[in-house]
């Protein structure tokens, strides 16, 4: 009998379909080693975490206490016996100075690792129909399919996840959350919009805008619009279409999400996780976060409704969304519109909307509005000055911060 050599990572699970579950070698590794970082512990409370982080399946207990033995012999933790709690005696694991080095050094190669998967899945998503397998092209034409199957031949995606049941998630994707966004496709009025290699390469002349005078006066406006909305949540935060970070390392947040490599390698040194992503496809899994920030995001997007609905995913039922958006019916949103059709290399690949479309856009994805503030009451300048943020909505504001909360599900009880 031959030797199965097929990787054991993947199986098919039907005609062009395959199930797969990408693995790191000795993942459990640094899964420990955080976890120690949180506290310490004794082995089956470590079993237990470890089965929620890596959502594998149980814990084979020889393997973990295999595992704890080496990282001991090599001085990377410590366990001595406790009694504090009622019951037997407990072998109780902590990390030393050693095994914090150690930690370190796993997180800087999983940010490398994550660069590389997310430059893949960016290629991915710039597929033309065309240039995609055939079977990720079908949509309904070969099989009947269970309503809750993926797209055939996508990417499995996270548990829980809602699949789009429509063409849309097969066209090729303009990049979502460019800030300043720019895409290949034509924009309002059949203006042409530059492709995505431009905001590359003015990545640098954007970011160094907000060390200008202007950009850094306008930079603390929003600021200190956007902080009081930003609670303290359950989980860490995301910024989608963070660019270089600058507003996530200011908030505090946690991660940032950008489609455009050359900014997030600026943001090196701010203190935040970044990830190359689309907003569209946001790749964390359910219930990720306790908050998500769009700071002058959602004109950039290609489809805006598909963001708002990622957003809605990956925040805990308890989370908040808080969006910074440029209305279109202020004057501050008609003089970037204008200048956007002169064609400037930034806001001509925006499509600014009024505050009631942002409004109604939160709704249909299933948020609430719990709370504004409002700056830029000031009319439009090149010099602005500093002005005090209102709470609540001020109409004509060139800029409004929305704070939303998912809606709880509505409860359909059973016709008796």
């Amino acid at each position: 009998m031959g030797v199965d050599r097929r990787p054991r990572c993947r199986c098919r699970v039907g005609p062009g379909r395959f199930e797969v579950r990408a693995r790191i070698e000795r993942f459990a590794e640094p899964a420990v080693l955080l976890l120690l970082a949180e506290g310490e512990s004794h082995g089956y409370r470590l079993a237990e975490d470890l089965e929620e982080l890596l959502d594998e399946g149980r814990v084979d207990f020889g393997n973990l206490y295999r595992l704890l033995r080496s990282l001991e012999e090599e001085g990377l933790v410590a366990s001595n016996w406790s009694e504090e709690a009622p019951g037997p005696q407990r072998r109780v694991y902590g990390l030393t100075c050693e095994g914090a080095a150690l930690l370190d050094a796993w997180a800087a190669s999983l940010r490398a690792r994550s660069d590389r998967i997310g430059a893949l899945l960016a290629r991915y998503e710039a597929l033309s129909p065309a240039a995609q397998p055939r079977d990720a092209r079908s949509d309904e034409t070969h099989r009947e399919r269970d309503p809750s199957d993926d797209q055939a031949g996508a990417p499995a995606r996270p548990r829980g996840r809602p699949r789009r049941g429509d063409e849309r998630a097969l066209r090729p994707r303009r990049r979502a959350s460019l800030k300043p966004g720019v895409t290949g496709e034509a924009g309002p009025a059949g203006a042409q919009r530059p492709g995505p290699s431009v905001f590359e390469e003015l990545a640098d002349r954007y970011d160094a805008w907000y060390d200008s005078a202007h950009g850094r006066l306008l930079f603390d406006l929003e600021l200190a619009c956007l902080r009081p909305l930003v609670p303290p949540g359950p989980g860490p935060c995301l910024e989608v279409g963070a660019g270089s970070a600058r507003f996530a390392a200011a908030l505090g947040l946690e991660v940032g999400l950008d489609p455009a490599r050359a900014p997030l390698r600026l943001a090196a040194g701010r203190a935040v996780a970044v990830v190359q992503g689309a907003g569209e496809r946001l790749p964390f899994g359910d219930g990720t976060f306790g908050a998500v920030v769009l700071v002058v995001t959602l004109c950039f997007a290609d489809d805006p409704a598909a963001l708002l609905g990622e957003a809605r995913r990956v925040l805990v039922p308890s989370g908040c969304l808080v969006a910074g958006v440029v209305p279109l019916d202020s004057a501050w949103g008609r003089r970037y519109e204008a200048q956007g059709r002169a064609g400037h290399p930034f806001y001509r690949g925006a499509r600014f909307l009024t505050l009631a479309e942002h409004r109604r856009m939160l709704a249909d994805a299933g948020f609430t509005v719990t709370g504004a503030r409002s700056t830029l009451i000031q009319a439009p300048s090149d010099d602005p000055v500093e002005e005090d943020a209102q709470d609540g909505v001020v109409p004509g504001a060139g800029f409004i911060a929305l704070q939303a909360r998912p809606q709880p599900p509505v409860r359909r009880d059973r016709a008796r």
